[in-house]
């Protein structure tokens, strides 16, 4: 069950919008896969129009040739007698050149008709596509005009919190959208893309960086210290990173409590340990070069784990420098990598907790009355004063009312009595075959409120009770029950650490 944004509380999602957006989703790709269908079909059409044009515009030329010699033949065929041998056999040759015009004619006349054909077949998958796609056009507005009534079914309290009464349809509608929320890479990826990726940017510069000092500025240190150090630069920040993106919904929790907390309490603000982190790993650096240079026996405990050959620090400062440079750019290689990752994984942490402040309710300790509701309907549950199965905070102020009747029987039996009732008032019940008790408990007074220094409450809650005695003789007596006082004191989410019963307004 996912977890209430509010008061951290579960609640049972209500998975029909997450049902109506996959349906939404999978109606758009079936739309964008025919709308592509009938933007290839259409293509095609065109195609078999060029391709029908051409054949037509050949044919027409092929007869247009047909025709022209045609008629040369036959004005050859009228010369032929009059001008003897050589217009014959210029004749034959015309007719010749006729029969093949006439032949090619023939050709184009059936590549015309292939095309036409192709053009007809054509403009009928075009017109079949047209139609499905209409088709599909309309199924996904009904898909879609059924998926927005889900939707808002949903939104209209398909996440409620049953502890704090809570709607979490936002909460569970950014789930769904943003790309942040989404699980593996993507949502590290998303995470990160506002800063253009920048952890990814520092660690991959840093392992760069590595590899090239590995074979110069490391060589005198022994193979596994370079190795290690490499394997902790990379994976130290991508888990750094990864740490920070698993906590984000956390720092924005401890950032909001800030609000209600006071005094040492309150601790280091988000941004303040972004800033801070750099600059403890720079003065980390620089004491670890100066605990080197000063402390000789720390320098040989050095020299006999990482380094291969022990090199002659000498007497002066650069000297000593010098010497101890090689381990310590291999630890502030891997200790600056490591915390400027996750500096800036903060901050961009930071930048996503604006954002999401903007979207969402504030939690449960920033709004004092639903705080209230809840610190006080669990109060009177653990007091014994509503069903636990009960949820119903208006009803908590209801009067109780029990009943006893005691009726002649052939062996006496001592009465059993509520916890709650005085037991000095059963000596006062009169003998008399059939004895009725009634017992009247009234209502809670809360009537002190205030915030404790961790962001939590504290109220108090007072009780009265009075019991009727009704005797057969005369009219019903009524004696006061002391006044109890019980302290109450919650957490910043309203779970219950403590009822303390106070003797100084216990009257």
């Amino acid at each position: 069950m996912p977890e209430c944004i509010v008061c951290r509380g579960y609640y049972k999602a209500d998975r029909s919008c997450k049902g109506a957006q996959q349906l939404r989703e999978e109606a758009e790709r079936l739309l964008k896969k025919v709308e592509g269908h009938c933007r290839e079909v259409k293509l095609r059409r065109e195609e078999e129009i060029r391709i029908y044009r051409k054949a037509r515009r050949y044919y027409e030329l092929m007869r247009q040739h047909c025709r022209k010699f045609k008629h040369f033949s036959k004005q050859a065929e009228q010369r032929c007698g009059e001008t003897g041998l050589y217009c014959k056999i210029v004749s034959s040759v015309r007719r010749m050149l006729s029969d093949i015009a006439r032949q090619r004619c023939q050709r184009a006349k059936q590549r015309y008709e292939v095309a036409k054909q192709r053009y007809q077949e054509a403009k009928h998958r075009y017109r079949e596509a047209t139609w499905r796609c209409t088709q599909a056009k309309q199924r996904y507005k009904e898909t879609k005009r059924r998926c927005d009534e889900a939707m808002q079914r949903c939104k209209e309290g398909g996440h409620k919190c049953e502890r704090c009464g809570a709607d979490n349809s936002i909460w569970e509608e950014l789930r769904m959208s943003e790309p942040v929320e989404q699980e593996g890479w993507r949502g590290i990826i998303a995470f990160t893309k506002p800063h253009c990726c920048l952890p990814f940017v520092i660690t991959v510069l840093s392992t760069l960086l590595g590899l090239l000092a590995f074979f110069t500025l490391w060589a005198n240190i022994k193979p596994y210290f370079r190795v290690l150090a490499l394997l902790m630069t990379a994976s130290g920040c991508l888990l750094s990173l990864q740490g920070v993106y698993t906590a984000r919904l956390k720092i924005r929790q401890k950032e909001l409590l800030r609000r209600v907390k006071r005094g040492w309490r309150r601790g280091i603000s988000t941004q303040v340990l972004a800033l801070l982190l750099p600059a403890g790993a720079v003065g980390t650096v620089l004491i670890l070069t100066y605990a080197l240079i000063r402390i000789g026996d720390l320098w040989e405990l050095v020299k006999w784990l990482a380094l291969i050959s022990a090199p002659d620090m000498g007497d002066g400062l650069p000297k000593k420098v010098v010497a101890v440079l090689p381990f310590v750019s291999l630890i502030g290689c891997v200790v600056l990598a490591i915390c400027f990752t996750a500096s800036s994984s903060l901050l961009l942490t930071l930048r996503y907790i604006k954002r999401l402040n903007e979207l969402l309710p504030h939690p449960l300790f920033l709004q004092g009355e639903r705080l209230a509701q809840v610190v006080r309907r669990e109060a009177e549950v653990e007091l014994g004063r509503l069903d636990p199965r009960s949820t119903d905070v208006e009803n908590t102020n209801a009067s109780w009312m029990g009943y006893i009747q005691l009726r002649e029987q052939a062996s006496p039996r001592p009465l059993r009595l509520p916890p709650t009732v005085d037991m000095s008032i059963a000596a006062e019940i009169p003998s008399s075959p059939q004895v009725e008790l009634w017992i009247h408990a009234a209502t809670w007074v809360w009537d002190e409120l205030k915030r404790t220094d961790d962001g939590g409450i504290e109220m108090k809650v007072a009780r009265h009770e009075i019991y009727q005695l009704p005797k057969p003789t005369d009219h019903s007596s009524h004696r006061p029950h002391p006044r109890v006082c019980y302290v109450v004191r919650a957490d910043p989410w309203g779970h219950i650490v403590r009822i303390q019963r106070d003797d100084k307004q216990t009257k």
